[in-house]
């Protein structure tokens, strides 16, 4: 798996070999560490079982590019660590008097040479380089030595050491932006011809040191040094570029490299006649392969401050663009993931309402069965599902485990689907094998993915001509495996695009038809579910979605674990009903009911609902006054907002604990954001019961009667135990 991913660049995955007990890890998934070419490494990672989200994968791909930055880091630290070791070899063991300064200006290795003409006392590494000199003075040294770091070295220093020796000092280009040779000679006329060979070979060798691609240039517009480093930036065949003598030489050989041919020779040009200052700009290259180049220019001035030439240096940029693109591109997503959370809570509250009352309407005996109120109660059933698949898509989602059947799923999804889709263009037709056996899984999740993969073949074949067919079959594919096609006979993808469509808001439908998710939702509840997604495009014409998923075991059991006591929803609205359920009787005496809610239509509703079944109730805004109403009234039960201003539900929760009251186990929160990881923390470590927005009717009260019914058991189990 890990060769895998560092073979082809891309994230790779497995699952185990055999089955692991409850809570371990379900799959593995390798993702490469990228840096320059091509991957470097791979970030191994094991998924619990529930923690296989979308949501969970681009966690893990914004750490291995946050891991793939740090390793860049300490390689390049590494590197720079082996150039400096490099260079004080070089420097020590050269025959000539050669100095490594460093930025501060304090000698970091001599060469033997050096340590005589310098006199062994003073040539120590780590002294100071000005205090050497007698004369010139110390500000005068410096400045000499910032300008050799700057690439305007130039001209030499002549000075008189401390020992009486007088000496000209030089220096080249910077090995590093922190490192500088200087030269040490005597001032004799009869040394001045080997001096200049021995500089020109010394300069040679030191651009090949650098890290850093260089050019530099004469007042002629001759190439005099061209190191290797700046062949392989350019693309250059070394032979080639060894035949290269000048500036239009060189323009003609990479200008066809640009997407702008004239635009980069007229740039270069200009850079040939600035006189004094630098320039700094980035360089596009797209052929050999797509560059980016940072381009450091200097003028090259002698000793009287005319311009005898130029030198260039230049720095690869792409694999950082790329890193700082991808890691845009994932604050990007964490961005609108919360936003997305954060609407979707501000909405619950508000369709809460809507859906609350229209089923109370719809529950009146006096109510006129009007065709107005059960649209408006559909209505917000389907906000109510758009909000909750708006949350699964941000946020990591653990799914309801329950036995459910595949095919009934599907007939559900398209009773839904069939609204929007004209019927008299689109033909949808089912093959649904009766002996598919039973999954273990989430019904609205694989509803949705239902429901996702027919509406993308829908608006394939909307986009394409108008009128086709869609193919929806169920078939056993093994002992231990279902599979799901959808099929249709649309303009089918692209091959080039297989591979990308189920990135996260990947499209390549019309502005306004397509949102990017509908796919990588459908693959992230997949995988959770331990299945896998397949995409082909069919011989006759348009495109094939394959879902394979596991079947139940059948030891599985069908229900929720007993620990649990979230108030689950339904996978569709049931039918409204004006009289309560049989075997659900409603408390002989009145119940006391203190509602703790800081959106007063939601407060209310509830009120109303509960009022109805003729419960005595009190409603409170305030967490913190409802925190002191609890310590002076008797209540049977208590619903909680979890968010509120002031005094939250979580909140609320722990001082009615800290103070011993009763009420601690007789509470039930609502809450509009119940899949965020804080959230579900809290839920499992008291074992609270909770409802999430926006909620039905019948969902709040089967959660009431549940908590008043087990408070009754519980009061009979003290009363027993008390009169034994």
């Amino acid at each position: 798996m890990a060769a895998g991913a560092l073979e082809t660049g891309r994230m790779a995955d497995m699952e185990p070999a055999e089955a692991l007990p409850e809570g371990g890890y379900v799959r593995w998934v390798a993702l490469p560490l990228a840096r320059g070419a091509g991957p470097f490494g791979v970030l191994v990672a094991g998924l619990r079982r529930g923690r296989s989200s979308l949501g969970t994968l681009e966690w893990l791909e914004m750490r291995a590019a946050l891991a793939a930055d740090l390793l860049a880091r300490v390689c390049l630290r590494e590197e720079e660590q082996a150039q400096t070791a490099a260079a004080r070899g070089q420097v020590e063991k050269a025959g000539e008097p050669l100095l490594l300064v460093n930025a501060e200006g304090q000698m970091s290795a001599l060469s033997a040479t050096a340590r005589q003409l310098i006199g062994n006392g003073a040539a120590q590494p780590g002294a100071s380089f000005a205090a050497l000199f007698r004369t010139p003075g110390p500000e005068e040294i410096r400045a000499w030595l910032g300008a050799g770091f700057a690439g305007r070295g130039g001209p030499s220093l002549d000075g008189q050491l401390l020992s009486g020796t007088r000496v000209r000092a030089r220096t080249s280009i910077p090995v590093r932006d922190d490192l500088l040779t200087v030269f040490l000679e005597r001032p004799a006329s009869e040394a001045a011809g080997r001096a200049g060979d021995l500089a020109e070979a010394e300069l040679r060798t030191l651009l090949e040191w650098i890290e850093q691609g260089v050019v530099l240039f004469d007042a002629e517009q001759r190439i005099r040094a061209m190191n290797s480093r700046f062949v392989q930036m350019a693309g250059l065949d070394p032979v080639e570029a060894g035949r290269l003598q000048t500036l239009d030489a060189l323009l003609e050989r990479i200008g066809a490299q640009a997407a702008d041919p004239e635009a980069l020779k007229r740039r270069w040009r200009e850079l040939a006649r600035v006189e004094q200052g630098g320039v700094r700009e980035e360089l596009q290259l797209v052929r050999p392969s797509p560059r980016i180049l940072e381009r450091a220019a200097r003028p090259v001035l002698d000793a009287s401050g005319q311009r005898v030439g130029w030198l260039e240096i230049y720095r690869e940029l792409t694999a950082q663009r790329l890193f700082q693109s991808r890691l845009l591109q994932a604050e990007r997503l964490a961005a609108l993931g919360q936003m997305v959370s954060g609407v979707a809570h501000e909405l619950s509250n508000p369709l809460t309402s809507i859906l609350g009352y229209a089923q109370r309407l719809l529950l009146r005996p006096d109510a006129p069965q009007g065709e107005d109120v059960q649209k408006i109660y559909q209505e917000a059933e389907r906000a109510r599902r758009i909000l909750r698949q708006l949350l699964q898509s941000s946020r990591e989602v653990r799914p309801e485990r329950k036995q459910v059947s595949l095919n009934a799923i599907v007939r559900r999804a398209l009773e839904l689907q069939c609204f929007g889709m004209p019927a008299e263009q689109i033909r949808v037709e089912t093959e649904l094998d009766p002996a598919t056996p039973v999954l273990v899984g989430d019904p609205d999740q694989l509803q949705q993915v239902v429901m996702n993969l027919v509406t993308n073949a829908q608006q394939a074949i909307e986009h394409a001509r108008g009128r086709g067919v869609i193919h929806i079959s169920t078939r056993r594919t093994g002992e231990r495996q279902v599979r799901l096609e959808i099929a249709d006979d649309g303009p089918g993808i692209p091959p080039a695009l297989l591979a990308r469509i189920f990135d996260p808001f990947f499209t390549t439908k019309p502005a306004g038809l397509g949102t990017g998710l509908g796919l990588s939702i459908v693959l992230s509840i997949v995988r959770e579910h331990g299945g896998q997604v397949h995409v082909a495009n069919r011989p006759g014409g348009g495109a094939a979605f394959s879902v394979d998923l596991p079947v139940a075991r059948p030891e599985t059991p069908a229900g929720r674990p007993a620990k649990s006591r979230k108030a689950a929803a339904a996978p569709a609205p049931p039918p409204v009903e004006r009289q309560p359920a049989a075997g659900s009787p409603e408390p002989r005496t009145p119940a006391r009911v203190l509602i703790v809610e800081d959106e007063p239509t939601v407060a209310r509703l509830i009120a109303d609902v509960l009022r109805d079944k003729g419960m005595t109730v009190e409603t409170l805004l305030d967490g913190r006054e409802a925190l002191a109403r609890a310590a002076q009234r008797s209540y049977d039960l208590v619903i909680c907002d979890l968010k509120m201003p002031g005094l939250d539900g979580q909140h609320f929760y722990e001082a009615l604990a800290r103070s011993g009251s009763p009420l601690r186990d007789r509470v039930i929160f609502v809450t509009g954001d119940p899949l965020s990881a804080p959230t579900l923390e809290f839920f499992e470590n008291y074992h609270l019961p909770y409802v999430p927005k926006p909620f039905r009717v019948e969902e709040l009260l089967q959660a009431v009667r549940s908590a008043l019914k087990e408070r009754a058991a519980n009061a009979k189990h003290a009363t027993a135990r008390h009169q034994s």
